[in-house]
C-alpha cells in the first residue's frame, strides 16, 4: 500500500518479483545494468570486456585473468 501526497492510495500485489528464481531477470538485462554501472569507473570498453569474460568464466584457464579487467583502462 502506498499513500501519495495528494491523498490517493495505491495498492497492488505481485506474485513473484523480478530476479527471483521463479522469475529470473534476462541475462541481457543483467549485463546492460552491469555495463551501465561499471562503465563510469572502468570505461565502456573495459566494462564490456569484463562482462564478456565473466560470462565465459568456465572457459578461463585461470581466474586471475579477471584481475587486469577490474582496473580502469588508461
Amino acid at each position: 500500500r502506498l499513500r501519495l501526497r495528494d491523498g490517493r492510495v495505491l495498492e497492488g500485489e505481485t506474485g513473484v518479483v523480478g530476479g527471483d528464481a521463479e522469475n529470473p531477470v534476462a541475462e541481457g538485462d543483467v549485463v546492460a545494468k552491469f555495463e551501465a554501472l561499471a562503465a563510469p569507473v572502468l570505461g565502456e570498453r573495459r566494462a564490456r570486456e569484463l562482462a564478456a569474460t565473466v560470462l565465459a568464466a568456465d572457459e578461463l584457464k585461470n581466474i586471475a585473468q579477471l584481475g587486469p579487467l577490474l582496473t580502469p583502462a588508461h
